[in-house]
């Protein structure tokens, strides 16, 4: 690493005018939101593994892993940060029990526990087999009527099913894949989230994060870990530089990081077909 050799003048120098010539990642010009995962305070419980149509694999801390019947509308793509790769779409077989859902306001909001029942009828069985653990979270916070089944900290629970970037957090080098369906839901602190705002293709934006400056920039100024690993966390991935471009060459950009992700991905299932 080249700021680790003691000449640190020139490479700061060198930040110093990305960071005047383009625009950080965090520019309402660029992004809307840079957010983590959701967290449950209870992963064991809420992240399930889909075993089929309706079916669904709980494999709690303490007993054996079960089967349970949970209705698809109430569950959500689950991705963690060893998923999100570098120009590839995410995959993952792990689901996250979501009881949320928009208000009559569009706001995303705890479903209540009658309309609960009445439309999800075994998701909330499940849930109400663990409403004792539910409650008891973070010292008895949950042991309340109002909201026991639902998330400790709902935060951000708005954004997971937007058009974004999939940022992993513990990384040797920074990279991301495109959610262009905004179907992925993310993982607590393990992966983050970048929302374009209206205008900017994520496309752009993944090409710019995958580049080198971008990734040089970043081991510069990230918390280093053992193993040469650094965390791709708000603080670290907000100020990197984007190239202030013009439309089309943003365009022109954007294209070749779709026709990679495209690639990368035919890549992926060619080695999986050869090897069933």
């Amino acid at each position: 690493d080249p700021l680790q050799l003691g000449y640190l003048q020139p490479y700061r120098a060198l930040i110093e005018r990305l960071w005047r010539e383009c625009l950080r990642l965090d520019d309402p010009a660029l992004t809307e939101a840079i957010f983590q995962g959701v967290v449950t305070s209870a992963d064991k419980i809420y992240h399930l593994t889909k075993l089929g149509r309706g079916r669904y694999r709980c494999a709690p801390k303490d007993g054996d892993p079960f089967e349970v019947q949970i209705e698809d509308a109430v569950m959500k793509e689950l991705v963690s940060g060893v998923e999100a790769r570098r120009y590839e779409q995410a995959e993952t077989e792990t689901y996250l029990l979501f009881p949320y859902e928009p208000d009559d306001r569009g706001v995303t909001a705890l479903i209540p526990a009658d309309g609960f029942s009445d439309k999800y009828p075994h998701a909330w069985g499940y849930l109400k087999r663990w409403e004792r653990q539910l409650r008891d979270r973070e010292n008895g916070k949950m042991d309340r009527d109002a909201d026991w089944w639902g998330y400790v900290y709902p935060k951000n629970l708005d954004k997971h099913d937007r058009p974004k970037l999939i940022v992993p957090r513990l990384v040797e080098r920074l990279r991301c894949s495109i959610d262009d369906s905004g179907g992925r839901y993310l993982d607590n602190v393990d992966v983050g989230g970048v929302v374009p705002c209206d205008g900017t293709d994520q496309a752009f934006l993944a090409a710019s994060l995958n580049a080198p400056v971008a990734d040089f920039v970043f081991r510069a100024i990230a918390k280093p870990f053992r193993g040469d690993y650094r965390s791709a966390n708000k603080q670290f991935i907000a100020p990197l530089p984007i190239p202030n471009a013009s439309p089309e060459d943003r365009a022109d950009v954007a294209g070749k990081a779709r026709s990679l992700q495209t690639r990368w991905k035919h890549r992926r299932d060619l080695l999986r077909a050869a090897t069933e």
